[in-house]
């Protein structure tokens, strides 16, 4: 198996790895803004863009606080309104945000 060489392949490649019916997402802090990097899907994406625009969700959490964020029921998450509400709309009934540096920056 060819090993992934940009984030577009880390996304797309990461539900292979992962196991079936997995999905993922690159949300990056770049300069102090948040960017939806990379998808395998487009409604993944969507819930990043949607996370991103509203500065706040799992992902964002999983950064600021550099620890992991499981969410094992989005329908009944009470944070993150826009994330959640974008998530449920896209079906996903669960998530994980797994915060990592890049060159020693976070």
């Amino acid at each position: 198996m060819a090993r992934p060489s940009s984030l577009h392949d880390y996304a797309t490649h990461a539900p292979s790895v992962l196991g079936i019916d997995v999905e993922a997402s690159i949300l990056l802090r770049q300069y102090g803004a948040d960017i939806s990097a990379a998808s395998s899907t487009p409604a993944a994406a969507r819930c990043d863009r949607v996370e991103a625009l509203a500065g706040d969700g799992p992902c964002i959490d999983a950064m600021d606080e550099l620890r992991v964020r499981v969410v094992t029921d989005v329908a009944a998450e009470q944070s993150w309104h826009a994330w959640r509400t974008q998530a449920v709309d896209e079906g996903f009934a669960t998530a994980i945000a797994v915060p990592g540096e890049v060159g020693g920056v976070q």
